[in-house]
């Protein structure tokens, strides 16, 4: 679990500053791991994506997460629609200060 400390310094600040310590339990919640996606031979690739998601970030702290696809950094947005593509795929969420918060396996397969 993580612990995230912010500071409240007013009453009258905006919601952004009105925070108290807070755990929480950073997770990857989209894709699931052992999931298996097919690509839909009706839209074109180029138009598919995969969603890729992290539970307990919230718009402020979105830019504290890195997602990291095989090994390689592809974004520090959440959510994050992943072009798709084929292969077998680990997916990894860290914080900003390089803590691996999450792993799971995916899998996308192609046209028959």
């Amino acid at each position: 679990m993580d612990v995230v400390r912010l500071s409240q310094q007013s009453p009258h600040k905006d919601e952004s500053d009105i925070t108290t310590d807070v755990t929480v339990n950073t997770m990857i919640s989209q894709p699931t791991d052992g999931t298996i996606i097919a690509i839909d031979p009706d839209i074109p690739v180029s138009q598919q994506a995969l969603k890729l998601a992290a539970n307990n970030v919230n718009q402020q702290r979105a830019d504290h997460i890195i997602w990291y696809l095989n090994g390689k950094e592809i974004s520090r947005e959440n959510p994050y629609y992943l072009p798709i593509t084929t292969g077998k795929f680990t997916l990894e969420l860290f914080s900003i200060d390089g803590r691996k918060l999450d792993e799971v396996h995916f899998s996308v397969r192609g046209i028959r």
